[in-house]
């Protein structure tokens, strides 16, 4: 039987990501093909915990200017986790 990994609770955005929620995250991050926003925050936390997914993040430049600071973690929360 394959070891669940366990994740360090991280702020991200203001808000405190659980071991539920880097799970969600990485499962969506799988999924997708290509994200177009991601604030510099979760852009960090993709890239310490998944460097293989990387590639599906758009370009530092363009990810800055943006200033969507949350928007992935907002989106995989609001969309995904039970209230």
């Amino acid at each position: 039987m394959k070891k669940k990994r366990r994740y360090q609770p991280r702020i991200v955005g203001g808000k405190v990501m659980l071991q539920a929620d880097f799970e969600r995250l990485h499962k969506y991050m799988r999924e997708i093909a290509y994200i177009d926003f991601i604030s510099d925050e979760m852009r960090a936390v993709i890239e310490d915990e998944w460097p293989e997914l990387v590639p599906k993040l758009p370009p530092i430049e363009i990810a800055s200017s943006l200033l969507l600071v949350g928007f992935c973690f907002n989106l995989v929360l609001c969309t995904i986790r039970p209230r």
